[in-house]
C-alpha cells in the first residue's frame, strides 16, 4: 500500500444558512445560539469533502478557547467571540457566540436580530482524511481530524463548489490516507492474476497496475476542480452566475475549456478574440510544463479518452489552433495535439516532487530541452544553418527587395540625376501538413521511466526531421507539398550533360561559382549530398598533378565534411533516384548556397494520430506525427543545384 498523501490547505470555509427562533437570541446577554457545521458534503480542488462530526474527529479547542466570532473571515473585523460550542448527537457543530457592545458589533448584532444577516460560515483547518471510494477518478474524502478557527458572519455565503478560502496566504499540511474499505479493494486490484492466460500454459500476464491508474485519474480530477475554481474567482465579478456554472461544470464533469468557454458567453459586451492578436502559446505555466508527458499524451490517444493534464491541452489546443485556420482539425478519438509551450519549453530545471504520491514515478529533467531543440539538431538542413520560424500564426509574408537602384554619371556639375527605383516583392509561406510514422508497442508506452519518454521524443524529431529536409530539397510544391530548393525558379543550375554526368571536381566549382556571381555568397555557405555522391568525391581528386587528394575531405563532425574548402554535409533525403535523359531514377542532387536564407516555418502545436488496428495482434501501435508546416527561400540566388550527378 502506498504512504499517505500530504497535500497543501489554507483555510477552508463552508456556509450554513441561520434558522433562528426568537428564542436563539438574548437579546440582553447579546447572546445567539447558531449550527456552524454539518456533514454536508463539499467540492473541493482536491475531491468531495465530507467533515466527520464524531466527537472525537474534531478539535473544539480553539472556539472554546474564545474563538473569534468575525464578518466575512475577516481577522480585522471581529465581532464578537465564541462562548461555548458542541458537536450534537444529530452530528452537526452548534455554538453559542456573544456580540461587543461596540458601534460595529451593535450594528451587526441588530441585522441579526432584524433578519437581515442569515448567513453564518466557518473557517477551519483539515489535519487528516481517509479517501472513502474513488468513482471516475473522483475522490470523497472524509475529514477524521479537523478544527473549526473562527466563525463568521457572511453578507454573501461562500459557495461552496468553489472552494471560497483557497487564496489564504496561510497553508497547512493535510494528511490523505486510505480507508480500510478502500485498502481491501486496492489490494484485490492490484494483486497479480493467478491464472493462465487463455489457450494454454504460460506466465500469467501480469495485471495493471490499479492504483497508478486511480492516482493519475484523482489528481487530474484534482486538477480539473482546482482550475474551474480558480477561473471562477477571477471572473467572480465580471461574470453573473459565475458560481453556479463553476457549481454545474465541477457536478456534470465539464473539462477547464467548455467551462470557460460558456463562461465567456456570459460576460457582457465580449468578442472573439482575432486570429492576428492570438499567441501560438496556450500560456501553460511552467509547472505544467514540467509535468507534461508525450507519452501519457499518446495513451490518451489509444485509450480514445482525454484526461489528465495532456487531455486538458489537448482539448485547449485544438480551439486554440482552430481559430488561427492553420490547425489540421483534431476531430478523430484517436489523435491528440503536443501544444506549442510543450514543444517550445528549453528551461533545464529539476523537477521534483513527493515520492509517496508520484515522485518516483515522474522523470527528473523530463524535458531536458526542448523538443524544438531537439528537432533541429536532427535536421541536416538545421545544422547547416537553416532559419527556424516556430510558433507561427496566420500565413507569414517577408518583404524581400527583389531590384536595386542604378548609379549613374553626372555628365557635369550641374547634370540631373536619372532616376532609378527600388523594387520589392514577397516570400510568402501557408500552413502545410507534414506527416511520419513511427511504431511502438504499448508495453513500451506503460514505461513511466525518463528513457522511455526521451526515446519518444527523440524518435518523433528524428522522423519529422527526415519529413523537413525531404521538403526543404525536393518538395514538389503541389499536392499540399512546400517548394524545395530544387524547384524553386531562380536558383543557380549546373548539368552534367544530356543524360547526366558523374560528379566531378568542376562540377563542385561550378556550383560555388553559380551562387559567387549571383553576389550571394555570403552567410552559411556549404554542400549538401547523398552518401552516393559523397562516396564518389571521395574516390575522386582535385589535381592530380600536385597529388592525390580528394574532393572528398575529413571534416570537423561524422556527418559534415569538407569540400572546396567549405562544409560538406550528408543525409539520404538529398535524392539519388532523380531522372535525366535516360539515365533512369539514377541521378543524384547535390546542393550548395546560404543555407541561413533558407526558411522553415511552424505553426501550431504536434498532433499525434494512433491507428491501433493495423498490428492489433501484436499490440503495436502505428504512431503517425503531423506538423503544420512550410519552406521558402529568402534569395533564389542563394541556392544553386545539381540534379543529375551519376555515382560510382
Amino acid at each position: 500500500m502506498p504512504e499517505p498523501k500530504v497535500i497543501k490547505t489554507p483555510v477552508l470555509t463552508r456556509s450554513l444558512e441561520l434558522h433562528l427562533e426568537r428564542s436563539a437570541i438574548d437579546e440582553e446577554k447579546r447572546t445567539v445560539s447558531l449550527s456552524f457545521s454539518s456533514e454536508a458534503p463539499v467540492e473541493r480542488w482536491f475531491g468531495t469533502e465530507i467533515l466527520d462530526h464524531s466527537p472525537s474527529s474534531v478539535d473544539l479547542s480553539r472556539l472554546n478557547g474564545g474563538g473569534a466570532l468575525l464578518v466575512d473571515h475577516d481577522t480585522g473585523d471581529q465581532v464578537g467571540v465564541v462562548e461555548s460550542s458542541t458537536i450534537d448527537g444529530d452530528r452537526k457543530g452548534r455554538a453559542t457566540v456573544r456580540f461587543g457592545k461596540g458601534a460595529r458589533a451593535s450594528e451587526i448584532f441588530q441585522d441579526v436580530k432584524d433578519g437581515i444577516r442569515r448567513l453564518i460560515s466557518v473557517g477551519y483547518r483539515v489535519n487528516k482524511m481517509v479517501t472513502e471510494k474513488v468513482v471516475k477518478g473522483h475522490e470523497t474524502l472524509r475529514a477524521t481530524s479537523w478544527m473549526p478557527l473562527e466563525i463568521s458572519i457572511v453578507s454573501v455565503p461562500a459557495d461552496t463548489s468553489v472552494g471560497v478560502g483557497r487564496a489564504d496566504a496561510t497553508q497547512f499540511e493535510t494528511v490523505i490516507e486510505n480507508s480500510e474499505d478502500m485498502k481491501r479493494s486496492l489490494l484485490l486490484e492490484t494483486m497479480p492474476a493467478l491464472t493462465a492466460p487463455a489457450g494454454g500454459g504460460g506466465t500469467p500476464a501480469p495485471a495493471v497496475n490499479i492504483e497508478i491508474i486511480r492516482a493519475e485519474a484523482a489528481t487530474a480530477e484534482r486538477t480539473r476542480t482546482r482550475e474551474i475554481n480558480a477561473t471562477a474567482d477571477r471572473l467572480g465579478e465580471h461574470v453573473p452566475g459565475i458560481r453556479d456554472l463553476a457549481g454545474e461544470a465541477i457536478e456534470k464533469g465539464w473539462d477547464l475549456n467548455e467551462f470557460r468557454r460558456q463562461a465567456f458567453e456570459k460576460v457582457p459586451g465580449v468578442k472573439p478574440i482575432a486570429a492576428k492578436d492570438m499567441d501560438p502559446n496556450l500560456g501553460m505555466p511552467e509547472r505544467d510544463i514540467q509535468k507534461y508527458s508525450i507519452r501519457k499524451a499518446i495513451l490518451c490517444a489509444i485509450e480514445g479518452k482525454m484526461s489528465g493534464l495532456e487531455g486538458e491541452m489537448h482539448t485547449e489546443g485544438v480551439r486554440h489552433y482552430a481559430k488561427t485556420g492553420t490547425q489540421r482539425q483534431v476531430g478523430t478519438p484517436n489523435s491528440v495535439l503536443i501544444p506549442f509551450d510543450v514543444l517550445a519549453y528549453s528551461q533545464r530545471d529539476q523537477l521534483t516532487g513527493t515520492a509517496s504520491i508520484g515522485g518516483n514515478l515522474v522523470a527528473t529533467n523530463l524535458l531536458a530541452g526542448s523538443f524544438i531543440d531537439i528537432l533541429r539538431a536532427r535536421m541536416m538542413v538545421a545544422r547547416l544553418g537553416a532559419t527556424y520560424l516556430p510558433g507561427l500564426v496566420g500565413n507569414v509574408a517577408i518583404p524581400r527587395q527583389n531590384g536595386a537602384a542604378t548609379l549613374y554619371w553626372a555628365a557635369s556639375e550641374a547634370g540631373a540625376t536619372t532616376e532609378s527605383t527600388l523594387t520589392f516583392d514577397q516570400v510568402t509561406m501557408s500552413p502545410k501538413q507534414a506527416t511520419a510514422r513511427v511504431d511502438y508497442s504499448y508495453l513500451t508506452l506503460l514505461q513511466t521511466t525518463p528513457g522511455v519518454e526521451g526515446l519518444i521524443r527523440n524518435d518523433l524529431a528524428n522522423i519529422i526531421s527526415i519529413g523537413i529536409d525531404l521538403a526543404c530539397l525536393h518538395g514538389s510544391g503541389s499536392s499540399g507539398q512546400p517548394t524545395g530548393i530544387a524547384s524553386v525558379s531562380g536558383i543557380g543550375s549546373v548539368a552534367g550533360g544530356t543524360n547526366g554526368a558523374q560528379v566531378a571536381y568542376s562540377h563542385v566549382l561550378a556550383l560555388e561559382k553559380a551562387v559567387a556571381v549571383a553576389n550571394a555568397d555570403m552567410g552559411a555557405l556549404a554542400y549538401l549530398s547523398n552518401p552516393k555522391v559523397r562516396n564518389t568525391l571521395k574516390q575522386t581528386y582535385t589535381n592530380a598533378t600536385y597529388g592525390e587528394i580528394p574532393v572528398w575531405g575529413k571534416g570537423s563532425e561524422a556527418l559534415i565534411g569538407e569540400v572546396n574548402g567549405y562544409p560538406a554535409a550528408v543525409t539520404n533525403q538529398v535524392s539519388s533516384a532523380l531522372t535525366k535523359g535516360t539515365s533512369t531514377t539514377v541521378c543524384s542532387a547535390t546542393f550548395f548556397g546560404n543555407w541561413q536564407d533558407l526558411l522553415i516555418a511552424q505553426w501550431g502545436g504536434l498532433e499525434i494520430l494512433v491507428n491501433p488496428y493495423t498490428q492489433a495482434a501484436n499490440r503495436v501501435y502505428e504512431l503517425y506525427a503531423y506538423q503544420a508546416l512550410d519552406v521558402n527561400v529568402r534569395h533564389p540566388e542563394s541556392f544553386a543545384a545539381m540534379l543529375d550527378g551519376l555515382t560510382i
